[in-house]
């Protein structure tokens, strides 16, 4: 009886080439080898634009391949070659030929003629492959990242698609092919007329309603939202200054301590700006700050909640953020929810009502204030924190970018010597070569922090004093909350700045005790922990 074979093909771009590789050039090889065998061909699967490195892409062909020989439908699987079944190393190849080995049927390479999991010695070369096939993944991803920063060096938009407002327009230098960001100019004035008028006090929410009545869309042809508008306006491209790049591809994009994205520096610590800007660099600065002053709304004008969907009220089961979950009509209704147990994402959950813990925490911040000790050790440290972020929400928006971004270098560049001088401790500079390149990287990170602290010395200090600010919030006749009070005085945005001077995070408990319902008290400090700023907790 002929051996059922069926055939798989996978490339990472999901299009078709006169590659050697290609999904066609695939197809013809492993059926080729199907009739050279005299086998009978069974069906053909593949996954288009699905990397064989990253273990999260799905690869429904792959699954579909391999139920096929679970339900004895094949006797072998024939692969163009070990790379185009999986880059993930020899655990993930292995288990794919577990797989097959469990339902009798075997593994081909129609490329490498010595793998064949039918025999013996074509299993041991099998493994030999795929640690091949991951040492040539893991190469060519040093050698992408390699470039990016190089052609980045020099100016170059390395991030993909450009971002609204601009083209990108490839120019030669040197031995170089750059990619420029130039300009689009129907973009570019929806840019410049949405700054000119969040500038002037206009919100983003009304702004995006008049850009989808007049019929102009972001790229995706959706209605513009927001969030969309915001994530637009807060490009630094716009300004003409490069983003900091990310250290690898499941690392965060790097922020300052305002939640800006940090910006590209030359040797002297100044931003990079190598593109021809949409705005002043000023006005960018100062439409962060308005960005930053406004809670998001997201395509409603409610009025958004105090502390859900921010990064202040978190989950203590996971960690995850809590969203609000309003009740309608019911002043104090609703309630903070985990979002990750709500999305299902494997948290238990944790929820508290929206009104007591909004009450519970704003009382227990203007009490932590008004009590202050300066000779204790705990509300010192408190104090310290608290004034210099009210110092950097006051001051300048340029400024302030400036010092967070200086300073978030400092300690990128202590954290390097001290990387150093562990790696020498632990012989990984001996010998005289060894010693001399590792006198050389202190030299150059050296040099790094002196420049660095030198700018940030140079900044003009900030005149800002939070006792005066203080001491001049009024108070109402019900407390500190109440109306008549700064508080009630405050839009939701000023309020979240006050509580973000105050604390580093909110953290929602589970209940000790059941709620026995009725007019049970609400014991904040059972279900909030409040981590204060300066606590590092």
């Amino acid at each position: 009886m002929s051996r059922r074979a069926i055939t798989y093909a996978r490339q990472s771009k999901q299009r078709e080439d006169e590659s050697q590789g290609s999904p066609e050039a695939q197809r013809r090889q492993t059926r080729a080898l199907i009739q050279a065998r005299d086998w009978t061909f069974a069906g053909h699967y593949e996954d288009l634009g699905a990397s064989g490195y990253n273990p999260k892409v799905a690869r429904p062909g792959l699954d579909a391949a391999l139920a096929a020989v679970a339900r004895r439908e094949a006797d072998v699987l024939v692969v163009y070659r070990l790379d185009r079944l999986t880059r993930q190393g020899v655990a993930e190849a292995l288990r794919i030929v577990g797989v097959l080995r469990e339902h009798n049927a075997a593994l081909v390479s129609a490329e490498e003629p010595f793998l064949d999991t039918s025999t013996a010695m074509g299993t041991g070369i099998f493994g030999l492959f795929a640690a091949l096939a991951e040492q040539e993944s893991e190469n060519i991803s040093a050698r992408s990242r390699s470039a990016k920063a190089t052609l980045r060096a020099v100016g170059s938009h390395a991030g993909g698609r450009p971002p609204f407002g601009f083209s990108a327009e490839r120019v030669v230098n040197g031995t170089l092919t750059v990619r420029r960001l130039v300009p689009e100019p129907t973009e570019a004035a929806v840019v410049r007329e949405a700054v000119k008028r969040v500038l002037s006090g206009e919100s983003v929410l009304s702004l995006a309603r008049e850009l989808n009545a007049r019929n102009l869309r972001p790229r995706s042809g959706a209605e513009w939202t927001t969030s969309t508008l915001t994530r637009i306006l807060r490009a630094p491209q716009l300004a003409g200054y490069m983003p900091a790049h990310r250290a690898g591809r499941n690392v965060e994009v790097p922020r300052d301590s305002r939640g800006r994205l940090m910006l590209e520096r030359d040797d002297n610590g100044a931003p990079l700006r190598p593109w021809k800007a949409l705005i002043d660099p000023a006005d960018w600065h100062r439409l962060q700050d308005i960005l930053e002053a406004r809670p998001v709304t997201r395509g409603t004008a409610k009025e958004p909640s105090l502390l859900g969907g921010t990064s202040l009220m978190v989950c203590s089961l996971c960690g995850g953020g809590m969203g609000a979950a309003r009740r309608r009509n019911i002043p104090t209704g609703g309630a903070y929810r985990c979002m990750r147990h709500k999305r299902g994402g494997g948290c238990t959950g944790t929820s508290v009502s929206m009104f007591h813990a909004e009450d519970y925490v704003a009382r227990a911040v203007f009490s932590r204030l008004a009590a202050l000790d300066p000779q204790d050790p705990d509300d010192l440290d408190f104090l310290l924190t608290a004034t210099e972020r009210f110092a950097a929400r006051t001051e300048d928006g340029k400024v302030a970018a400036e010092r967070a971004t200086l300073q978030a270098s400092i300690d990128s560049t202590r954290s390097a010597l001290e990387r150093l001088d562990d790696d020498r401790a632990a012989g990984i500079f001996d010998g005289e070569t060894g010693t001399a390149r590792y006198r050389r990287q202190v030299a150059t990170l050296t040099a790094r922090l002196e420049v660095a602290h030198k700018a940030l010395t140079a900044l003009p200090a900030s005149s800002a004093n939070l006792a005066p600010w203080l001491d001049s919030l009024s108070y109402s006749d019900s407390g500190p909350i109440g109306p008549g009070s700064a508080w009630d005085a405050w839009d939701v945005g000023e309020r979240r700045e006050f509580l973000r001077m105050a604390l580093d995070r909110i953290e929602v408990l589970s209940p000790i005790r059941p709620h026995a319902g009725g007019n049970t008290p609400f014991r904040g400090e059972e279900r909030l922990r409040l981590v204060w700023a300066g606590s590092n907790g």
